[in-house]
């Protein structure tokens, strides 16, 4: 049976269901088989999960999303501010208290025989911003996804607040704020319409807030969907996850569309939003936003974590640039001991990447008449790449299985690194 929706009268307007002008205060009651066929394929707050999400071929991560959150507060006539008040409890299992925001424990997600994540383990604490790194297609979305029940998981566990994510997703979804990779809207409303219809499920006055917020992002909220280009459609995007200041902001490429200044204030924003106590995932591909602004970072390969660690523990690896001139042309021979890979040499000019100990490094250097020398820091990039050259080394040897690793300037002398990677073409 189709559920109830107390719709504002102005809202059902812009459906074409209510009255020319009716009073904003007013709201009716509203069966989902009255709302319009569209109305179930794009809505971005209200719709009817049990009749036609499940079927709905236009359905996307913003919708669906937001379908689910409303449609667990309408449920059984609840509002969001009585869910939140058990949002905070924790969670007593086995005798172990999960007192993580997000809390996954080999959790996998498949999808027929092709592989979506696989034993997943992840623990992000409270007031940590955490990054989410790994190229397209290594199971980063798919892992928001699950966590917040938009899929449903193949096995394993994951939590948020101490709470399932699957069976308790009403509560949890009452103080999650999720800005997805792209999001989608009614193009004939209006910025402040949609802000405000979305805050009425929030028994909280947003107001203030989306006024603040619109004006940091520098957003006309008098503006028609219709009428905006990709990057405020963002803003209205994150104004819309951050106008109730929830526990938990969860943000899936979040700067995409955003140009370069405008990016700028978004980090501060939400470097502003961890201040005040909120937990952040970041998910991104491009590693100089998370080495910017979180703490932590889990690097996902092939739908499976296989490194978590500080940002400072990544950047303090032993992989080493260096990048010299020397006072004659450069012999590649010479700079061929074990450590070595990447070699580039042009005339006096050479570079490689070196991992191993910097007292060898100097004394093999020390052989070399240089003119100068530069020895700096892997960047997290490169840092990156080093967990994909595994994969490398075993196409190149595959291509080649007669080939030594000083051959191939893919195979690093001794052990993969970084700029193998990247010289190889991965």
């Amino acid at each position: 049976m189709c559920p109830m929706l107390d719709l504002p009268a102005w809202y059902l307007k812009a459906l074409g269901l209510g009255q020319k002008n009716p009073a904003s205060s007013q709201f009716h009651h509203v069966a989902c088989e009255e709302l319009p066929w569209i109305f179930a394929h794009r809505c971005s707050f209200v719709c009817c999960l049990c009749c036609r999400l499940r079927c709905c071929p236009f359905r996307n991560d913003s919708n669906l999303f937001a379908s689910k959150t409303l449609y667990s507060l309408y449920a059984g006539r609840l509002y969001v501010g009585r869910l939140a008040k058990a949002g905070g409890a924790l969670n007593v299992r086995g005798g172990e208290v999960m007192d993580a925001v997000i809390e996954t424990r080999k959790l996998t997600k498949r999808f027929g025989r092709a592989r979506g994540i696989v034993d997943v383990d992840m623990q992000i604490e409270e007031g940590e911003v955490f990054g989410f790194i790994g190229p397209n297609g290594a199971g980063k979305s798919t892992t928001i996804r699950t966590l917040l029940s938009l899929i449903r998981k193949t096995s394993g566990e994951a939590r948020i607040f101490g709470l399932d994510c699957q069976h308790d997703s009403t509560r949890i979804l009452a103080d999650v704020g999720y800005l997805p990779s792209e999001v989608f809207y009614y193009d004939r409303m209006r910025a402040i319409d949609l802000l405000n219809y979305s805050a009425s499920f929030y028994k909280k006055d947003c107001n203030q807030r989306i006024r603040e917020l619109s004006e940091v992002l520098e957003l006309d909220l008098n503006r028609k969907i219709e009428d905006m280009s990709l990057g405020n459609k963002k803003k209205v995007g994150i104004v819309q996850g951050l106008l109730h200041s929830p526990r938990l902001i969860i943000l899936d490429e979040p700067t995409s569309g955003l140009d370069p200044l405008m990016q700028k204030t978004f980090f501060e924003l939400i470097r502003q939003e961890n201040e005040r106590g909120a937990t952040v995932l970041f998910s991104s591909h491009i590693l100089s936003e998370v080495q910017r602004i979180c703490d932590r970072v889990a690097i996902i390969k092939e739908g499976r974590i296989v490194d978590t660690q500080s940002i400072a523990a990544l950047q303090q690896t032993a992989v080493k640039r260096v990048t010299l001139i020397a006072k004659n042309p450069v012999i590649p021979a010479s700079l061929t001991f074990p450590g070595v890979a990447a070699v580039e040499v042009d005339g006096v000019h050479a570079s490689f990447v070196y991992e191993g100990d910097c007292n060898v490094l100097l004394a093999k250097l020390g052989d070399l008449p240089l003119a100068n020398i530069d020895i700096t820091e892997p960047t997290l990039e490169e840092v990156f790449l080093h967990y994909y050259s595994d994969d490398i080394a075993q196409n190149a040897t595959a291509r080649n299985p007669n080939s030594k690793p000083e051959d191939d300037e893919a195979v690093l002398v001794g052990k993969s690194s970084p700029s193998a990677s990247r010289a190889s073409g991965r």
